[in-house]
């Protein structure tokens, strides 16, 4: 794997892991948990 294939995977997964943050403080908005 090339180093720019390495850092566009690592941005997905920078990018889920705010994507469920985000999600989850929605959620907890709503007092679901």
């Amino acid at each position: 794997m090339s180093l720019a294939e390495c850092n566009h995977l690592i941005n997905c997964l920078k990018n889920e892991k705010a994507l469920v943050n985000f999600a989850y403080q929605y959620l907890k908005g709503f007092n679901l948990f």
